[in-house]
């Protein structure tokens, strides 16, 4: 693939496509684990996150029922601000220029 279209690549990636680029290369994790219940949480857009989509956790029987966390817990850009698609131009698309 040419620079060209990897550029175009990442700069038209919607949200999920990032996030599954940031889980492929590393950056953050593909599951969570509620803590209160110990069952995978799942994925689920808000909109009013920097990041557009959270972990949730959906076991009704938990004491911590649809709590949330972000995409980012446990990893180094959980203390970053970045906007998902800023992080790619950084992180991604700077190296190549």
């Amino acid at each position: 693939m040419h620079f060209e279209e990897q550029l175009n690549e990442l700069l038209n990636m919607n949200i999920i496509q990032m996030f599954n680029k940031l889980v492929q290369d590393g950056f953050i994790q593909d599951t969570m684990i509620c803590q209160a219940c110990i069952v995978v949480m799942c994925l689920k857009p808000t909109g009013n996150k920097i990041d557009a989509i959270e972990w949730r956790c959906m076991n009704y029987r938990c004491p911590k029922y649809q709590t949330t966390y972000s995409i980012r817990k446990g990893s180094w850009l959980e203390i970053s601000r970045f906007q998902p698609r800023l992080f790619i131009k950084l992180f991604y698309i700077g190296p190549m220029a």
